[in-house]
C-alpha cells in the first residue's frame, strides 16, 4: 500500500473582505412582505391563544354555575329539612316542630332537636366539592345561627314557664292546707303553711327580687283573707272583726267584701243563743265533761295560752265528712251524739257547724264553752233566737233525749 508525506501541502486560505473606507452612493433594496417572515403564522398562532383563553373562560364559567346550582340545591333541601323540625310539617297536622312544644315538651326535645339540625346540615353537605361546600356554607352558616339562637330562646322560654307552672302548683297546695288549718283554727300549722310559701318563692330562680317582693305580697293578701274566712266560718265573729280591723293593709280591697261578710253573724251574734249549742254535761260512759263554765273554773287551763289547742283538741266527722274541733275529753260524746243525729236524716252544714272557737260567752266577758272545745254549734244559721226571744230551729223534736243520751244537753 503507497504511503503519502506528512508535510508538504498547500494550507488553503479564508475567504476574507475588505472593508470600504465610506459608503457607497447606492446599494441594492430587496423587499420582501411581512409574510416572508412569519408574521401571518404568529397572528394566527395569537388568535388561537385568545381562543382557547376565552374557550377555557367559558369552561370555568360553566363549572362555577354548576356548583353554584348544585350547592344551592342542597341548601334549600337542608333548610327545608331544618324548617320542619322547626315548625313541624305542614303535611302533618299532629307535628307541631320544637316550636310547637312548651313547657316539659320542649325541654325534653330541645337536645334532639339541636342534633337533629346538625345532622341535616352534615347531610347536605356531604357530597359536594369543596367549591361546592363553600358557597353551601356561606349560605347556611347564617341561617343555622338563626335557628339554634331561635331554638335557645324558647328553650329558655319552656324552662321559665315549666318552672312556673312548677310553683304555682307548690303555692296552689299549700293554700289548700292554708284554707284547712284556717278552717280549723290551727294558727301554728297555718304559720307553717305561709312559711312554706314564702320559701318556694325565695328559693325560684326565675324571680327577680321585685317579682319574688310582688308574689309574696299577693300571698300574704291571700292568706290574710283566708284566716278572716275561716274564723268567720268557725263563728269567731270578734275575732274576725278584730283581725280584719287590724289587717286592712294586708288585706288590701277584701278588706270591705269581709266587712260586710261579717256584718250579718255580728248582727245575729247579738241578737241569738244558738239552739244549736249543745253543752257536754259530765257523767257516764262516754266521758263527758261536768257542765260548769270553765273559764271562771281553770280546770282545763288557758284556751288562749300557746299550745293549749294542739294538747288538748282533737278533731271528730260525721258520717257525713263534716268535720268539728272539739276537747279530746268530749270527742266519744259528741262523735256519737253526731251519728245518731245524721242517722236520723238531719244533714249538718259545714260552713255553720263548728266546735271549739276562741271567743266570750254572748253578753258577758268570760270564755264561752266553745274556747274549751266542749261545745258544738249545728246549723248556725237556722237554729237560732230571734231579737224578739222566738226560737227558730230544724233540729229534730227528740235532740234533747238524743243528746242526754251522750251526756250531752
Amino acid at each position: 500500500m503507497p504511503t503519502l508525506p506528512a508535510t508538504g501541502y498547500a494550507v488553503p486560505r479564508s475567504p476574507s473582505v475588505e472593508p470600504l473606507a465610506a459608503a457607497p452612493e447606492a446599494y441594492q433594496q430587496i423587499p420582501a412582505p411581512a409574510g416572508a417572515f412569519g408574521a401571518g403564522t404568529a397572528a394566527a398562532l395569537s388568535g388561537l391563544g385568545t381562543s382557547l383563553e376565552k374557550a377555557a373562560g367559558a369552561v370555568e364559567n360553566i363549572q362555577d354555575r354548576y356548583d353554584k346550582a348544585t350547592a344551592d340545591e342542597q341548601t334549600n333541601a337542608a333548610m327545608d329539612r331544618i324548617n320542619k323540625l322547626r315548625y313541624g310539617d305542614p303535611n302533618d297536622p299532629t307535628d307541631v316542630g320544637f316550636h310547637g312544644l312548651t313547657d316539659r315538651g320542649a325541654m325534653d326535645a330541645y337536645k334532639p332537636y339541636t342534633q337533629n339540625v346538625a345532622a341535616a346540615i352534615a347531610e347536605g353537605r356531604a357530597n359536594l366539592s369543596p367549591a361546592q361546600q363553600r358557597r353551601y356554607d356561606e349560605r347556611m352558616r347564617p341561617y343555622q345561627q338563626h335557628a339554634m339562637s331561635e331554638a335557645g330562646a324558647h328553650y329558655a322560654t319552656s324552662v321559665r314557664g315549666f318552672r312556673t307552672k312548677e310553683l304555682d302548683s307548690s303555692i296552689k297546695v299549700t293554700s289548700g292546707n292554708l284554707q284547712t288549718a284556717a278552717a280549723e283554727g290551727n294558727q301554728t300549722a297555718f304559720a307553717e303553711y305561709a312559711d312554706q310559701q314564702a320559701k318556694l318563692i325565695d328559693d325560684s330562680p326565675d324571680l327577680t327580687p321585685t317579682q319574688k317582693d310582688e308574689h309574696k305580697q299577693r300571698l300574704r293578701k291571700e292568706n290574710a283573707k283566708d284566716w278572716a274566712t275561716g274564723m268567720i266560718a268557725r263563728g269567731d265573729y270578734d275575732g274576725a272583726e278584730r283581725f280584719i280591723n287590724n289587717n286592712t293593709k294586708a288585706l288590701g280591697d277584701y278588706w270591705q267584701s269581709l266587712t260586710e261578710q261579717l256584718k250579718p253573724h255580728r248582727e245575729r251574734a247579738e241578737a241569738r243563743r244558738q239552739t244549736g249549742e249543745i253543752l257536754g254535761t259530765g257523767g257516764g260512759a262516754g266521758g263527758g265533761l261536768p257542765h260548769v263554765n270553765y273559764g271562771a273554773t281553770g280546770a282545763l287551763g288557758d284556751p288562749r295560752e300557746p299550745g293549749w289547742a294542739e294538747k288538748n283538741l282533737t278533731t271528730v266527722t260525721s258520717p257525713s265528712g263534716v268535720k268539728l274541733q272539739v276537747h279530746k275529753q268530749a270527742a266519744n260524746d259528741i262523735g256519737g251524739f253526731l251519728n245518731e243525729l245524721e242517722g236520723l236524716g238531719y244533714k249538718l252544714n259545714p260552713k255553720t257547724s263548728g266546735g271549739h272557737v276562741v271567743r266570750n260567752i254572748t253578753g258577758g266577758n268570760t270564755l264561752s264553752e266553745h274556747a274549751y272545745g266542749t261545745a258544738i254549734d249545728l246549723n248556725s244559721d237556722v237554729n237560732l233566737y230571734t231579737k224578739d226571744g222566738k226560737l227558730v230551729t230544724d233540729l229534730p223534736k227528740n235532740v234533747g233525749e238524743l243528746a242526754a243520751k251522750y251526756n250531752l244537753e
